[in-house]
């Protein structure tokens, strides 16, 4: 059990095999050793605070719980396997980064390893403008949409935010082809750019007729 009144940020050594945790202090990470791989032998429980991936796979052989001020960082690439149960309480975030290596990569958020619903979702790559962030199924988020560097494809997928709850704050760039349909997604016209790349003729702009910076690519 981490909590308390203070920061207890730590490492988790590369092939570790721990216990179940449960991380319950807001202004502590948990990262594990970038490129490596850990086994929690029982629970992972995200109360408040960060657990950060940060490139190593993960494998938690009872359940998972993320609660509604808990946070998990990935970069995109990792396995993250969950024997038991897993429990997404509504409010808690999900954070992915990129690797940082000053490359362009390509991350599917919505491979078997993630998921296709997410309560808030941050795209805030370390490499900044270069890596892309796509989906290949149709993406639900319940809450705040944010990318703050990166580019968020829609890859020709459908996309759907919640009505009331979400706010969509785009300081980076989000790519669709046009095709795609979006249900409920106000634009930010207060920054960030909205890039079309589709190759076919399409009616209307499937985000709307509201922008701050709209690229048209051919």
């Amino acid at each position: 059990l981490i909590d308390g009144a203070v920061d207890q940020s730590f490492t988790i050594g590369s092939g570790a095999s721990l216990p179940s945790i449960t991380l319950n202090q807001a202004a502590t990470t948990i990262s594990l050793t970038s490129g490596g791989s850990s086994t929690l032998q029982g629970d992972l429980v995200i109360t408040s605070g960060v657990f950060d991936l940060s490139g190593s796979n993960l494998t938690i052989d009872e359940t998972f719980t993320i609660d509604t001020n808990g946070t998990l960082q990935v970069q995109g690439a990792e396995t993250f396997t969950v024997t038991g149960a897993t429990t997404r309480n509504a409010g808690h975030t999900v954070i992915f980064t990129g690797d940082g290596d000053a490359a362009m990569d390509t991350y599917t958020i919505t491979n078997a390893n993630f998921y296709t619903t997410y309560e808030n979702l941050v795209i805030n790559s370390t490499d900044g403008t270069t890596d892309i962030f796509q989906i290949d199924a149709l993406l639900t988020v319940n809450d705040d949409l944010t990318i703050t560097a990166g580019i968020m494809d829609l890859n020709g997928q459908n996309l759907t935010v919640h009505a009331v709850d979400t706010t969509f704050s785009n300081d980076a760039t989000l790519r669709l082809e046009g095709g795609e349909t979006i249900t409920n997604l106000t634009n930010d016209t207060n920054s960030g750019t909205v890039e079309y790349d589709g190759a076919g003729t399409y009616g209307s702009l499937a985000a709307g007729d509201n922008y701050f910076n709209l690229t048209l690519l051919t």
